[in-house]
């Protein structure tokens, strides 16, 4: 749980220097698709999932082959699927 907590807050600090917000952190135990489904499922305030597709693989990731195959009928949330080869440039134009 600490060293989850130590990579999380490396992410969090990064979010928060590009929005000036503070992301809510969590952590869970158990299978990470299903604790991600219960954990979109239990907190409406979640409203999309963004997902980064590991470029150095043979597949995007085991969590996104799980949801490309049978795990999107069960998420209540739309999916997006982000190349893990975009610039910052490309990311920002995204939005």
């Amino acid at each position: 749980r600490e060293e989850a907590e130590a990579k999380m807050g490396i992410h969090a600090d990064y979010v928060r220097k590009l929005t000036n917000s503070t992301p809510i952190l969590y952590v869970r135990e158990g299978n990470i698709s299903d604790e991600l489904l219960n954990l979109i499922d239990e907190e409406h305030d979640i409203s999309l999932l963004v997902l980064g597709a590991d470029i150095r693989a043979e597949t995007a990731g085991p969590l996104i082959t799980f949801l490309m195959s049978r795990g999107a009928s069960r998420c209540r949330v739309p999916i997006t699927v982000v190349p893990g080869n975009l610039t910052d440039e490309q990311l920002d134009a995204l939005f």
